[in-house]
C-alpha cells in the first residue's frame, strides 16, 4: 500500500504597503520581525491551514511589485514563525499542566 503524498498548503501574502501594514498590530512599536500579528491576519492564516494534516507542508507565496518591498519578506516570515512558535509553546504548557493534575476528586 502506497502512502499518499504529503499535502501542501499554500498561503498567499503580499508585500504591498497597504496590505502589509494590516498584517501587524498597529500599536506595536517594535521592529517588524518582533511585532505581534494582527487578529485578522492570524485568522487568515488559520483558515488557510484548517484543512492541513499533521505532516503537511506550508508554502508561503509572497508577492511584491517594487523591488524595495522584497526586503520585508524575511522579517514577515520570521514574525509569523515566531508568533506560532509562541502559540505552540503556550498550548504545550497548558497541556502539560492539564496532564499533571489528578483526574479523580474526593467527596
Amino acid at each position: 500500500m502506497k502512502k499518499p503524498a504529503t499535502k501542501k498548503v499554500n498561503i498567499f501574502l503580499s508585500l504591498e504597503q497597504d496590505i502589509f501594514k494590516g498584517y501587524f498590530n498597529a500599536q506595536d512599536p517594535t521592529p517588524i520581525y518582533k511585532r505581534q500579528l494582527s487578529h485578522e491576519f492570524e485568522l487568515y492564516i488559520m483558515t488557510c491551514i484548517r484543512s492541513a494534516k499533521r505532516d503537511a507542508r506550508f508554502n508561503y507565496n509572497i508577492s511584491y511589485t517594487a523591488e524595495a518591498d522584497r526586503q520585508f519578506a524575511e522579517p514577515l516570515t520570521y514574525a509569523i514563525r515566531r508568533h506560532f512558535a509562541e502559540t505552540k509553546a503556550i498550548t504545550n504548557a497548558a497541556f502539560e499542566k492539564f496532564k499533571g493534575e489528578p483526574i479523580c476528586c474526593y467527596l
